[in-house]
């Protein structure tokens, strides 16, 4: 799993790519709908100091809002031990 994450190549571009590829007018008022719905986001913004705005922006990249749910188990995607560091 780790190496899987290390070789996205989404890591090689600048800021002004990545967004310029992600970021559209339909995603930034789907992820502002979703802010003001979901109350969740409001209490864990509150008791996290997480602002709902950057908790959605992370659900919209990872999942577009639940839309893709990916191949691996996020348990096990999580769970995935540490290498040692290179000696």
């Amino acid at each position: 799993m780790i190496a899987a994450d290390r070789r996205q190549h989404v890591f090689n571009q600048t800021f002004e790519e990545f967004s310029g590829r992600l970021i559209n007018k339909s995603r930034l008022m789907k992820g502002e709908k979703m802010r003001l719905v979901h109350a969740m986001l409001q209490r864990n913004a509150k008791r996290f100091g997480m602002p709902g705005a950057v908790i959605v922006a992370l659900w919209a990249r990872e999942t577009d809002y639940g839309a893709t749910h990916g191949l691996r188990s996020v348990a096990r995607a999580v769970g995935t031990p540490p290498r040692p560091p290179p000696r």
